[in-house]
């Protein structure tokens, strides 16, 4: 539909012609090809998401290769005046440039500016994000195994569930808070209605939030506590729990500085 609406105001319009490219700079070359991530946000509640995926600006024969990870790629083609188009565009809409501080931007249109990291920081930051995640979710198998082995007897001498059973009801949270959230943004109803103002819904998300917070740094306390005193638990079990503590305290440390978690009502 949205194809056929765009061939419709376009009909009666010439495409101009691509503009002339150029060569490519040698200076531009050595010192914006690398590893980009976003350094703005149009909503600081979804940044430490939006921060993590990175582009790669690879230098070729007459023109950059912008390879988002994960992502499509493109061809970034230099025109006069050090700009840059996207693709077949026409007009220019990009441009790399560095401040006062020697930091490197590439601005890219509409779509924000991102900053030169390095190749460490940039799959670095993604790779522990992943690990985090997968850390935490795999936590959910405890519930059926120690829910099944409760039921067969087999854990009857186990006097501390709280440390085995923390991490997977803190992870359980955070998914409800991400349920809330694609709820909101995927229901009919408009998003300041509940992101504007104070309602259930958001109230609910914020508590939760913390809620998640509190459990993680109560989880990961209690595992420290039973290896200082060298509780009874299978050494899997044991070293299991405190990489899930470690992922979930990662991933709250690594959110609340970038995200100090403020009421959706106040921002």
């Amino acid at each position: 539909l949205s194809e056929r609406i765009w061939d419709y105001l376009m009909q009666d319009i010439e495409t101009p012609d691509l503009p002339p490219d150029v060569e490519m700079d040698p200076a531009h070359i050595e010192k914006y090809a690398g590893y980009y991530r976003a350094a703005t946000a149009r909503n600081q509640f979804s940044f430490p998401i939006e921060r993590l995926p990175f582009h790669k600006v690879t230098p070729k024969e007459d023109h950059f290769q912008v390879s988002g990870i994960p992502g499509n790629s493109y061809k970034a083609t230099p025109v006069e005046g050090g700009l840059y188009r996207h693709g077949k565009k026409w007009m220019a809409t990009e441009i790399f440039f560095e401040d006062e501080e020697r930091k490197r931007y590439f601005q890219r249109g509409a779509f924000g500016t991102l900053e030169k990291v390095t190749a460490l920081s940039a799959w670095g930051q993604l790779l522990l994000a992943a690990i985090s995640i997968v850390l935490m979710l795999s936590s959910l198998i405890l519930l059926p195994v120690y829910g099944i082995g409760r039921l067969v007897g087999k854990f009857k001498g186990v006097d501390d569930w709280c440390v085995r059973l923390v991490p997977p009801i803190s992870v359980i949270i955070l998914l409800l808070t991400f349920a809330i959230s694609a709820f909101i943004v995927t229901s009919n109803q408009r998003l300041f209605d509940h992101f504007g103002k104070m309602t259930w819904l958001s109230l609910s998300l914020y508590l939760l939030d913390w809620t998640f917070v509190g459990l993680a740094v109560f989880g990961f306390y209690r595992i420290i506590q039973s290896l200082r005193r060298g509780d009874q638990m299978h050494i899997f079990a044991k070293y299991f729990l405190l990489a899930v503590s470690l992922g979930s305290m990662l991933y709250v440390c690594y959110t609340l500085y970038w995200n100090p978690l403020v009421p959706l009502w106040m921002y």
